[in-house]
């Protein structure tokens, strides 16, 4: 299946934003504006704190390789790779502990979740509200970390090497 350029815009940005839309509804229901700012405010900051979280790990999940043929002008110099290897190191790491400690993953966004809602008194549905936005902000930003990552940065990349090789062919004619 082939997305276009605008389906991948709409749904990083459309996802999110329809959570942010969640968030506003949900935070209406205080039992007064004050009530509802302060909701709508942890809300959208605890839901920005795990976008972070996961636009990090969908960073180092969708960071590029570097062909082994780096470039045509004979440079004695090549990019560093120590980015690559990092990511494929905290990859390898992130996706074995994750993978032996999901039972404690699992409650400590439980936990987290009991800890924003215990002053959250909304409609009764707190801890649950709270657990689904951790985890539906963490799933947004590991997609739009890893979409952003392998679609734009393989293309600054290109630029960048590409404007190196002009600069030096430049330097060798002059």
């Amino acid at each position: 299946m082939k997305f276009s350029k605008r389906t991948v815009t709409l749904l990083a940005l459309g996802t999110p934003g329809f959570g942010l839309i969640c968030i506003a509804l949900y935070s209406s229901t205080g039992k007064n504006f004050s009530h509802s700012a302060h909701a709508f405010g942890v809300f959208v900051l605890s839901a920005g704190a795990a976008f972070l979280l996961g636009a990090l790990i969908g960073f180092l999940f969708g960071i590029p390789k570097m062909p082994e043929k780096t470039t045509k002008t004979g440079s004695m110099y090549s990019p560093n790779t120590n980015l690559e290897q990092i990511s494929d190191w905290l990859t390898k790491i992130l996706l074995g502990a994750g993978l032996t400690q999901m039972d404690q993953i699992i409650a400590w966004v439980g936990t987290l979740a009991h800890k924003m809602a215990k002053e959250l008194t909304m409609v009764g549905d707190e801890t649950i509200f709270c657990a689904a936005l951790i985890v539906f902000y963490v799933v947004c930003g590991f997609l739009d970390g890893y979409l952003i990552t392998r679609i734009v940065l393989p293309r600054v990349f290109a630029r960048s090497d590409a404007a190196m090789e002009e600069d030096f062919e430049q330097d060798i004619v002059d």
